[in-house]
């Protein structure tokens, strides 16, 4: 019995460690923010966790602000803000307002992510 209970939070620990997906983020000292606006769908990716589909097709690398994260649930990668709120989630068209860095990676300013309404 002590052996399947054993097994039993093992398995558990190992399922909730798989819920985490990794974000690149801002460093803790932001100074201040551009105030440019982006609008793209949010899918997942290698470099920034999170990243855009333009309305192009092109797809725009984030680098999003200090003290967010991303956890995996039912319906793809989650965005969490600061206080451990679902922002967005993968497949959602959003807007931030941010600027892009001197490497193409646009820094989304704190607390500006909205997720755009479905038409209709």
């Amino acid at each position: 019995m002590h052996i399947l209970r054993v097994v039993t939070l093992a398995v558990a620990a190992v399922t909730v460690a798989g819920c985490t997906a990794s974000l690149r983020t801002a460093p803790p000292a932001a100074d201040g923010c551009d105030q440019a606006l982006i609008r793209g769908q949010l899918l997942p990716s290698a470099q920034s966790g999170l990243a855009l589909r333009a309305g192009d097709g092109g797809v725009v690398e984030v680098l999003w602000p200090f003290g967010y994260t991303a956890r995996r649930g039912v319906s793809g990668i989650e965005l969490v803000g600061r206080k451990g709120e679902a922002l967005a989630r993968e497949g959602h068209v959003i807007e931030a307002a941010g600027g892009t860095g001197n490497d193409g990676v646009f820094v989304v300013c704190e607390g500006t992510v909205q997720v755009v309404p479905k038409p209709g």
